[in-house]
């Protein structure tokens, strides 16, 4: 379920997502979200995106590709814990500012709201 795989996520103190494919998933958002280092491979593409649709200058993600990742768990795991949480905090911070579900629900329920029903498409009302 859900709610045991979230909770059991929130006791990680690194969580590796995406580093393969130059995305990322629902997995690398909940971690930031929960203040968990995330590491993952945003290519700039996505990250051009990202940054539009959120309106920010950053995305908090540790970048790490496959050939990468090793020496970026390393780095993690060598710091501090105190250093780690600061980056997890950063990126709980940066969830609550610029993707927080309250705001994205809200954005969407606007354009659904001024989007044409069908009938007033097939109709041509």
């Amino acid at each position: 379920r859900y709610d045991s795989c979230i909770r059991g996520k929130a006791l990680c103190d690194i969580l590796v997502d995406e580093v393969v494919t130059g995305s990322y998933h629902r997995n690398t958002l909940e971690g930031l979200a929960l203040g968990i280092p995330t590491i993952c491979n945003v290519s700039p593409e996505v990250h051009g995106v990202i940054l539009r649709a959120a309106g920010a200058n950053d995305f908090p993600v540790v970048h790490a590709d496959i050939g990468t990742l090793e020496e970026r768990l390393r780095w993690l795991v060598g710091m501090k814990p105190q250093d780690r949480l600061r980056i997890g905090n950063a990126a709980h911070d940066w969830m609550a500012r610029y993707w927080h579900p309250r705001d994205i629900a809200r954005e969407f329920c606007g354009h659904v709201e001024k989007a044409p029903s069908y009938g007033e498409i097939a109709v041509g009302a």
